[in-house]
């Protein structure tokens, strides 16, 4: 049985379809980064939502700080501010 021979496609169409394939899906990309949030550019995105509290165990003492398991001998820790309460967090120089 025979195929069909296919048609040939002049080269330098080849090229230009490949592209406007190629421009057709980086525009399809940009544009569901945008609709979905990927490329937001508020200054909500860059906000550091980590805070620097005192430890609550050693509370920054040189002595206790030495041997602290929690801050690990540094005397404070980072924590998520949208975890805590502003009453409950006081921050450390």
């Amino acid at each position: 049985m025979v195929q069909p021979s296919r048609r040939k496609v002049d080269q330098s169409l080849q090229y230009r379809w490949g592209i406007i394939g190629v421009v057709l899906a980086v525009i399809g990309l940009v544009w569901f980064a945008r609709t979905s949030g990927i490329l937001k550019q508020t200054s909500e995105t860059r906000e550091n939502p980590n805070v620097k509290i005192v430890c609550p165990r050693c509370e920054g003492d040189p002595v206790k700080k030495a041997k602290c398991s929690l801050c690990r001998g540094t005397g404070f820790l980072w924590v998520d501010k949208t975890k805590y309460l502003p009453e409950e967090v006081s921050t450390a120089p």
